[in-house]
């Protein structure tokens, strides 16, 4: 049976204190900049200092949004997509950070690169490539703004080609400023839908995403 797999972004607002856990900004190239930032979770992951479930971790109402997807729809899995820890199921563990794709020093679509190839914790997939080609026979929704949907388009992309009807079992949600290779999937939202959805410009994506994982068959869930 098919399932529906939610995959969303990050908050900036955690639960627990950050300490120095911030994403380093002015190293002299991406390559010390990870390898400094790895070392900084891994001492904390080591140290269970602050380590929690993915789920405990964010705060804001986008999070609380996709977490009430997810307890309302039976079967459906929830995913994360983060600029400082990678690709994270609920479940997965996490520590508090700091780190975004927005206004960053460095190529995003390269510190994704780093955080799949090397992910700094354990979980249950550690690349959207590999979540899609394990479960090739399932429905994804992507609820992402551009910028956080650029840095990751090349591992979607790569595993989108393991889906038999990439046109249905893919669904993107996200606004009209993103264009790339993987338009063709995209539902886009704006400002319009607002008052219809309940939602802000920061709930935007998530509440679409709801609207549209909602609409599918229950056996699909």
């Amino acid at each position: 049976m098919s399932k529906v797999h939610l995959v969303t972004s990050c908050s900036k607002s955690k639960n627990g204190a950050v300490l120095d856990t911030v994403f380093p900004s002015s190293s002299a190239s991406l390559k010390e900049a990870y390898d400094e930032w790895t070392e900084l979770l891994k001492k904390r992951f080591s140290d269970q200092n602050s380590v929690t479930e993915t789920k405990k971790l964010y705060r804001g109402e986008h999070w609380k949004t996709a977490l009430k997807i997810h307890d309302k729809l039976p079967g459906l899995s929830l995913w994360v997509v983060s600029a400082g820890i990678g690709l994270r199921h609920l479940s997965d563990p996490a520590v508090p950070y700091e780190a975004t794709f927005s206004n960053t020093a460095y190529d995003s679509k390269s510190i994704w690169e780093k955080l799949i190839n090397s992910p700094p914790f354990p979980g249950k997939a550690s690349s959207l490539k590999e979540l899609l080609s394990r479960n090739s026979d399932d429905i994804f929704v992507i609820a992402l703004s551009p910028v956080y949907l650029r840095a990751i388009e090349n591992d979607l992309a790569a595993g989108a080609y393991y889906l038999p009807c990439p046109d249905s079992q893919l669904i993107i949600v996200t606004s009209k400023a993103y264009s790339g290779p993987l338009s063709k999937y995209a539902r886009y939202g704006d400002k319009s839908m607002l008052k219809e959805l309940n939602a802000n410009m920061t709930t935007l994506n998530i509440k679409h995403a709801d609207k549209i994982a909602s609409s599918l068959p229950p056996i699909l869930r």
